[in-house]
């Protein structure tokens, strides 16, 4: 390293080797170009103090860039330091107040550049500080206001998924070199921690430029025009600093960070509420069609985050709202989820087109697998999971009900809808009322045993109306209606004639002659003859499922085009003691 230092000027006065007397030093020189120092003050050698004005004017950073290279990976290729105030020195003063000094300083048209990636890093006009008040040994730092004026920061994902930030400011030793090298930290204690209050901090005229290189196609997005304030940062363990910072995302997306923070304490500590308003979605579609597996067409994003980190835990509400979102043209990706996507966007939709999300996280902030981005797109992912796998407990929750407005239950092999589900289908009505995108599959399911028995109580049923019905040349009355229930009188009657004419084989005696059997035998014996098979049982739940359709077109809130019938099942054989349903299921 060298430096060019030109125009030297020193002039000294009653310097002496012994005593406590003052010496005074005036001292001026030109530092590269433009730069100016200079120092004017007293100084005692014999009681090693110095009491003096410090002037830096235009020191070229460029010209410092061999002291912090190695520490941090960026390359300044513009910018000046300038500093104005007084400094104390007392290498003798038991305090420990060794050196003192108090004034300002400023940096100005300050650029840089990442090394590694050859990409602007860090611009700004000016950063000044003013009020200063440091001390070293013990390290305390006072000023009183920061003022960082027309930035612009680039932050970015490397092709191979390294966040720039992360490599700025990483050491290259080689791992193993560096644990047998440097010794284990040493946790300062309160006596030597540095002590830092700055009263308040303003930004104006912010640019920060994100780009994912990572992702394909790239994403890139901007926040502009940010402006702001933070008040009351210390490193006090109780303070609280109030943070406030406004901005635009894109071209004409509000944005807005609102809180209290103590990143300087040892035990950290911020509560932080983000609102992102009115972000075209449009934008997302790198993302989207890597994740998604689809472009997007249209919507727009209204986020609102509140992050609390105290210690190393943190516990964060994200509420997204989603307006008008469309999927656009599929496109292939071997990251893309196999859900079906658009089913869950359908779902979670009201009838505005709107999609509220809530996101709840927690986790420790020094568990090397925690890491909030990823989770939140997990959660996101299970919350379209349990939307496709159990879209009712979804529906339920917004709607009220829950899984039961999935199916309906019928009588053991009865196909009309019972009065008690009537209220739930009403409910399914409305949901998909709600929902215009959403279809309806209607699926009639039976129970091969129950279901069976079922319909041979009924066929039994009106083979005995049948035979109350016929008439006979003595018969003076009409018949009964067939939906006339039968009297008891009328059951032991019919039963008699029914066997009498039944043309399966009767029970015989020894003798050979026809059994006396009694009335509840004989009903036994009529119904274990009647004959039901797969088809009759498909018959029933094909029935079902049109009754269900019928029901729910008689409400008028969905559209015929929008319910379809598919081919019925049977119950597991497993659940015997399941009833004969119908099962929705949405589309």
């Amino acid at each position: 390293m060298s430096l060019e230092l030109s125009d030297i000027s020193v002039k000294a006065e009653a310097f002496r080797n012994i005593g406590k007397e003052k010496g005074n030093l005036h001292t001026r020189m030109t530092w590269g170009r433009n730069g100016k120092i200079e120092i004017s003050g007293d100084l005692t050698p014999f009681a090693q103090t110095a009491d003096l004005d410090i002037l830096l004017e235009k020191i070229d950073i460029q010209t410092l860039q061999p002291y912090f290279g190695d520490a941090v990976k960026i390359l300044v290729t513009d910018g000046n330091i300038n500093l104005k105030g007084r400094l104390l020195a007392d290498m003798k003063e038991k305090s420990g107040r060794i050196f003192h000094f108090a004034g300002e300083t400023s940096v100005t048209g300050f650029s840089s550049r990442d090394k590694k990636l050859k990409e602007d890093f860090f611009k700004c006009k000016s950063l000044f500080l003013t009020g200063l008040d440091i001390s070293v040994f013990p390290v305390e730092v006072t000023a009183g206001e920061i003022s960082l004026t027309d930035f612009y920061s680039r932050i970015l994902v490397s092709p191979s998924g390294e966040l720039n930030l992360s490599s700025i400011f990483k050491s290259e030793a080689p791992e193993d070199t560096a644990k047998d090298a440097s010794p284990p930290p040493v946790k300062p204690s309160a006596e030597t921690k540095p002590r830092i209050n700055i009263e308040k901090i303003t930004l104006q005229g912010g640019n920060i430029d994100f780009s994912d290189y990572l992702t394909k196609p790239n994403y890139k997005a901007d926040m502009k025009e940010i402006a702001g304030s933070l008040a009351g940062l210390s490193s006090e363990e109780q303070s609280r600093a109030k943070l406030h910072l406004q901005g635009v995302h894109g071209s004409s997306s509000p944005l807005e960070i609102l809180g209290t923070i103590n990143p300087l304490a040892e035990k950290k500590f911020a509560e932080i509420n983000l609102s992102f308003k009115d972000i075209e979605l449009s934008n997302l579609t790198p993302y989207a069609s890597k994740y998604l597996g689809y472009k997007i067409e249209k919507g727009k994003l209204i986020l609102d985050l509140k992050y609390m980190v105290d210690g190393n835990v943190l516990k964060s509400e994200n509420r997204a709202r989603f307006d008008n979102f469309e999927l656009g043209e599929k496109v292939d990706s071997e990251h893309a989820t196999s859900l079906p996507v658009g089913l869950a966007i359908s779902l979670l939709k009201n009838r505005a087109g709107q999609i509220d999300l809530d996101i709840p996280v927690e986790g420790r902030l020094d568990d090397p697998e925690f890491r909030l981005g990823p989770i939140i797109l997990k959660m996101i992912g299970n919350m379209i999971l349990k939307v496709i796998t159990s879209p009712f407990s979804i529906i339920g929750s917004l709607f009220g009900g829950g899984e039961e407005l999935g199916f309906a239950e019928f009588e053991f092999g009865d196909g009309r809808i019972r009065e008690s589900d009537h209220e739930k289908m009403d409910k399914l009505a409305g949901v998909l009322s709600e929902k215009p995108s959403v279809r309806l599959e209607i699926q009639g399911v039976y129970n091969s045993i129950r279901d069976a028995e079922g319909v041979r109580e009924k066929r039994f049923e009106e083979m005995l109306k049948a035979e109350r019905s016929q008439k006979t040349w003595y018969s003076l009355s009409s018949p009964k209606p067939p939906e006339e229930p039968l009297t008891a009188e009328e059951k032991e009657k019919y039963i008699e004639k029914v066997y009498d004419k039944a043309e399966f084989p009767k029970p015989r005696d020894e003798k050979g002659g026809k059994k006396k059997l009694n009335l509840e035998e004989k009903k036994k014996l009529l119904i274990t003859h009647i004959l039901v098979d797969e088809n009759d049982l498909r018959a029933l739940a094909v029935s079902r499922a049109e009754n269900a359709k019928a029901y729910i077109l008689s409400t008028g809130k969905v559209e015929k085009e929008r319910i379809f019938l598919v081919e019925p099942m049977a119950v597991e054989t497993e659940k015997t003691d399941q009833a004969g349903r119908v099962n929705f299921i949405l589309k």
